[in-house]
């Protein structure tokens, strides 16, 4: 079924194909275990992240992003996004790719003399979707 794959370390966002086993998901993420953000639309779109992202020291090597307003918070690492049925099963994600590409947000931690933050990566304006560029409006 198709979903949608966020690579912070890349800047990507690509379209994928999940075959519909959990184990899957942490395959695709590159992670152990994984937890679950919801994206509150209608159709209960959510990304799957790495659930030991923040905590397994490699921050700076995969990168992280956020999904503006709705998840204000940097998540770490991969992000897979299926949908869900009212059963609570994942099924195809329905979100438009290019639409869904100017609602992300790719960043890396910084240190600075006050202590860390985050430091986005939008001023380098482009995102790379299905391989190609696009311009990001600032």
């Amino acid at each position: 079924m198709r979903a949608i794959l966020i690579d912070p370390k890349e800047q990507t966002i690509t379209e994928v194909e999940y075959n519909g086993d959990y184990k899957h998901i942490n395959t695709l993420i590159d992670a152990r275990c994984f937890d679950c953000v919801r994206l509150g639309d209608k159709d209960e779109n959510t990304i799957y992240v790495d659930d030991e992202g923040l905590m397994n020291g490699t921050i700076e090597n995969v990168g992280m992003f956020r999904v503006d307003g709705h998840n204000p918070a940097y998540l770490a690492g991969k992000g897979l996004i299926l949908a869900t049925d009212k059963e609570g099963e994942s099924v195809a994600c329905t979100l438009d790719i290019k639409a869904f590409a100017d609602r992300i947000a790719f960043g890396l931690p910084a240190r600075t003399a006050k202590g860390m933050v985050f430091q986005e990566l939008r001023n380098m304006g482009i995102a790379r979707v299905l391989g190609r560029q696009w311009p990001i409006d600032n």
